[in-house]
Formats: C-alpha cells, sequence, structure tokens
C-alpha cells in the first residue's frame, strides 16, 4: 500500500512547532526568575496552554494524513477490483476461446473419422474387387430332378461369377452318392457349369461336392457345398470371399 509522502505541510509544521518550543525555552530563560518561583499549577497551564496548541494542530495534521491515506487505499482497492474485472473478463475469454478450440477439434476428429471410415471401405472394395478379378467364384443352386431305378438325378447348376476359370476340377464325398468326378476347362465369367448327382433316393446322408478351380493368373481358388435334404449350401471357401 502506497502511503502518503511528506510535504510541504509537514516541513511547516515541524517548523512551527520548533518556534513555538523555541519561544516557550525563550520566555522561560528570559524570566526565569519569576518562572522559579511561579506556583506548579501555573507552570502546567502554561506548559499545558502551550504544548496544546502544538498537539492540536498534529492532531488535526494527523485526520487529514489518514483521510488522504484512505484515499489513495481506496483508489488502489478501486485499481484492484478493477484489475480483478479485467482477469475475469481475460479468463471468460479464454475458456471461450478453449471451447471453439474443443468444437473445432471434435468437428476434425469427427472428420477425420468419416473419412477414415471411407478409405476403409474403399479399401475394402478395392481388396474385393481384386479377389473378384484373380479368383474363379462359384455360386449353386438346383435346378431339375427325376428318379430313375430309385435313384435320385439331380441336376445342379454352378455359375462362375468371378474372374475367369482356365481349368478345374469337382469330387464328391458321399457314402450314398453314385455321380463320378467331373474335370472341365474354361468357364468364362457368368458361365454355368452343369453336374447332374445321382444318389440314392432312400438315403438322407449328405454329400459334399469341391470344386477347385483355376484362374487364368493361376490363382487357385476351392470351394466345397454340401448338397443335404434337397438343398445345397455354400460351407467352405478358401481363399474367403472378402
Amino acid at each position: 500500500m502506497m502511503r502518503p509522502k511528506a510535504g510541504w505541510a509537514t516541513i511547516i509544521l515541524i517548523i512551527v512547532t520548533c518556534l513555538t518550543i523555541g519561544v516557550m525555552v525563550g520566555l522561560v530563560i528570559r524570566d526565569w526568575d519569576r518562572f522559579i518561583v511561579m506556583p506548579l499549577n501555573e507552570i502546567g497551564d502554561f506548559l499545558a496552554g502551550t504544548a496544546g496548541t502544538v498537539a492540536l494542530i498534529w492532531i488535526v495534521y494527523g485526520y487529514l494524513q489518514q483521510n488522504k491515506a484512505l484515499e489513495i487505499q481506496q483508489a488502489e482497492l478501486k485499481n484492484s477490483v478493477e484489475a480483478l474485472n479485467l482477469q475475469t473478463e481475460e479468463l471468460r475469454n479464454s475458456v471461450e476461446q478453449q471451447r471453439l478450440s474443443a468444437e473445432h477439434l471434435g468437428t476434425q476428429a469427427k472428420t477425420m473419422e468419416e473419412q477414415a471410415r471411407n478409405t476403409r471401405l474403399q479399401l475394402a472394395e478395392e481388396r474385393k474387387q481384386i479377389i473378384v478379378e484373380t479368383y474363379p467364384l462359384l455360386t449353386a443352386r438346383k435346378a431339375h430332378s427325376r428318379v430313375v431305378d430309385g435313384k435320385l438325378h439331380q441336376n445342379l447348376e454352378f455359375q462362375n461369377i468371378a474372374a475367369d476359370c482356365t481349368a478345374g476340377e469337382l469330387t464328391i464325398s458321399s457314402k450314398t452318392a453314385v455321380s463320378t468326378e467331373k474335370k472341365f476347362n474354361l468357364l468364362r465369367r457368368y458361365e454355368v457349369l452343369d453336374y447332374m448327382l445321382i444318389v440314392e433316393s432312400t438315403k438322407e446322408a449328405q454329400t459334399d461336392i469341391t470344386i477347385t478351380s483355376m484362374s487364368n493368373r493361376n490363382k487357385k481358388r476351392q470351394q466345397t457345398f454340401r448338397w443335404s435334404k434337397g438343398s445345397i449350401t455354400e460351407i467352405k471357401c478358401v481363399p474367403p470371399k472378402d
């Protein structure tokens, strides 16, 4: 806290005090003979009158100085309040900037996440397309069927929906099937391979059909289909489709 500096008023007051004391001492010295024979109450009145005047002046001066100090204190307090208000405003602005930055970062993160997701989807689609263009891929469906001499003759169709197949082989794994394996050469995309599955019609045992196909890029794929209870489904594919 700043304190009021001694100015001309203080200096003048000190001078007046010194002069008053000097005058009092001078009067005492001049009338020493009378002073020493004065009653004590008169001496006290003399000293009280002189010192009281000086004390009153200093009391008034102290009161004025105290008021001045209070004014300075009030001004400093006002400045402190203004500084706190400025700090509060700066803090509020800082919080707002951080909030805006957080929102911006959140938007950037969402955008990057969306871009990454799109990139993953694009790469997956490109990989799928590469697989389609590299390996043959057969789908199976059943066509017409008939029973001849107690045996079920089921016509199956395998359609190639991917890369051209330049060579392939179809094998059977079943205790009830009487069909034989089948080899084939060229099976272009979207062409169909017909196969007649012959099984004992009185048997319910399942039949696995494995087809190994080779593409024009010398890439081999092996698929296994299972015939059971009048329907055919794929159960294995190496390499996988995706």
